[in-house]
């Protein structure tokens, strides 16, 4: 759960970071397509932070699967988007689904290829031993168990 929360908050910090790049080159060189240029800042960034959170853990899942879920998700963000009605009200929501979808996406395609973590029966044995030794003043002896796991 940890490993979750570090994709989703190192996602959002490197994704609006991303975001705000696209969106000030696109604004400046693109005006046109500044939406466009905010799109791909947003989607490199949530797969990289993810990728970033996700590594930090001891996350082992796959970055093509990742891709594939950030890709996925910047598709659903663009149907929302053309599905809404274009007037100042859905602004926020579209804004809303363009960084929320593609972090999502990143997210459940690293999770889906992440390997399990070993159970206890695939962890190294017990190993206990019995230990006798004499006590310091050689008039007695001392008994216990010693091990390693």
């Amino acid at each position: 759960m940890a490993r979750i929360g570090a994709e989703i908050l190192a996602g959002g910090i490197v994704e609006v970071g991303f975001g705000l790049i696209g969106a000030s080159i696109g604004t400046e060189y693109d005006p046109p397509g500044a939406l466009r240029w905010t799109e791909t800042g947003l989607s490199l960034g949530a797969l990289l932070g993810t990728s970033i959170g996700s590594v930090i853990t001891g996350g082992t899942g796959n970055f093509r699967w990742a891709s594939l879920g950030t890709a996925i998700g910047l598709l659903a963000a663009n149907v929302l988007v053309l599905a809404l009605p274009q007037n100042s009200n859905s602004t926020a929501l579209a804004l809303g689904a363009a960084v929320v979808l593609p972090l999502t996406g990143a997210i459940i395609g690293y999770e889906v290829t992440q390997r399990p973590t070993p159970q206890f029966s695939d962890r190294a044995p017990l190993h206990f031993f019995p230990t006798v030794s004499v006590t310091q003043d050689g008039h007695g002896a001392t008994t216990g168990i010693a091990g390693f796991f």
